[in-house]
């Protein structure tokens, strides 16, 4: 399916800018697409794709909005560098951090030194 959204994914000045689809305008199925080959609406991509995708994978549902955080979250956790996290994502480097500071390398250890610092060690 992204093999295939990514052939008729919108492009800013050539380049794809667009990971997810957005929200669109929902219309009864089946109506004729104005001007063909759009981008897909997100009511019927859900509908049609990412739901059932994950009854067949036998998983616990989560959202686009769940998936998308954890994945810039994984890859700021990783170590990816912020800019290219935030190009990826579709926004600043400042949203970025913003936005997706909850995971970050060492986070553990902060933790446990807070602990110590207020038990008086």
């Amino acid at each position: 399916m992204l093999l295939e959204w990514r052939l008729i994914c919108p492009r800013l000045d050539g380049e794809l800018y667009r990971v997810f689809p957005g929200p669109g305008v929902p219309q009864q199925w089946p109506l004729p697409r104005l001007g063909g080959g759009g981008p897909i609406l997100y009511s019927n991509m859900l509908k049609r794709y990412w739901r059932p995708a994950f009854s067949k994978a036998g998983v616990r549902y989560v959202t686009i909005h769940s998936a998308r955080h954890s994945f810039v979250s994984v890859l700021q956790a990783r170590g990816v560098e912020v800019g290219l996290v935030a190009q990826m994502a579709g926004h600043s480097p400042t949203v970025t951090l913003g936005h997706y500071t909850q995971a970050v390398r060492g986070g553990a250890e902060a933790l446990a030194m807070l602990d110590r610092a207020y038990q008086g060690e």
